[in-house]
């Protein structure tokens, strides 16, 4: 699936639908004090970048981002539709305001959001934000939670060259491993990446890098496993996916090339997860 992240005006008509479909979300949750989400006409007058998400040409989510003269960055208006979440949409979206307030020289991002956005808030959480009293404008409200993200001085970027297609939705239908009993997956290219798939060949190993879009990265300790009986260890000792940087590693076997789409086999990451590279298996020092 091809996602493509613009920046537009938040009257445009998709812009206006996907602002009026998060209000009406909403709207039976919070009382009207406790909604602090800027109208189009707010967000035009504040100068809000305006992203729109875009998957295969269907407008999915949206998210803005308001500079704050040079003191901070808030994100605002940020939301995915129902039918594209648990695609690791939102985080795209964030990763493209957290983008846009770092390149106009800021290094604090806040937000706003509802105590019960437990999705949004776990996406935060997971994303590096901590808790904050309230800012700016905003008055304690028991309906609301506060976040803030120091942004990098250096941005490191991570571009996907496609996606993971699986029968695996989610974290808790995964297997541990790849080898733990996974059902064959597809590996997406992007077509700007075909060339380097040439030579890719049914019947290898290779070795698949993936980024865990859906993992936790304020994690650094873990019961392996998951299972709360063995000793909790430093992530960096264990192959859990939640961790500050988490890139996952698989052995896959190619089964089939078939144009931009492998067919591997003993592959544990979910659908949609993002690719971000792949490479052969090494054999002994004389066959290099």
């Amino acid at each position: 699936m091809a996602t493509v992240v613009s920046l537009e005006s938040p009257d445009t008509d998709d812009a206006r639908a996907l602002i009026e479909e998060l209000e009406g979300e909403l709207e039976p949750l919070y009382p009207s004090e406790s909604r602090h989400g800027y109208s189009v006409d707010k967000l035009l007058a504040g100068g809000v970048a305006f992203f729109v998400l875009r998957q295969d040409g269907v407008p999915a989510a949206c998210g803005g981002v308001e500079l704050v003269g040079r003191e901070y960055a808030e994100v605002k208006r940020m939301y995915v539709r129902p039918r594209f979440r648990g695609l690791g949409l939102a985080r795209r979206i964030l990763d493209r305001l957290s983008e846009h307030a770092r390149e106009n020289g800021h290094r604090l991002l806040r937000l706003e959001t509802g105590l019960h956005q437990k999705a949004a808030i776990a996406l935060y959480e997971s994303a590096g934000f901590g808790p904050i009293p309230p800012f700016g404008d905003y008055r304690d409200d028991p309906l609301s939670r506060f976040f803030e993200k120091r942004l990098s001085e250096i941005p490191y970027e991570l571009r996907p060259i496609g996606r993971v297609e699986s029968p695996l939705l989610d974290r808790k239908s995964a297997p541990k491993q790849g080898d733990e009993g996974a059902p064959e997956a597809v590996l997406v290219f992007d077509r700007e990446f075909a060339e380097g798939m040439r030579d890719l060949a049914a019947g290898e190993d290779v070795l698949l890098l993936t980024w865990l879009d859906r993992a936790r990265r304020d994690v650094q300790t873990v019961h392996p496993r998951g299972d709360p009986k063995n000793r909790e260890r430093g992530v960096f000792s264990t192959r859990s996916p939640d961790r500050p940087n988490p890139i996952g590693l698989h052995r896959v076997r190619i089964v089939a090339v078939e144009g931009l789409r492998l067919r591997v086999r003993d592959l544990e990451a979910i659908d949609g997860t993002p690719i971000l590279d792949v490479k052969p298996v090494l054999g002994p020092i004389e066959e290099r």
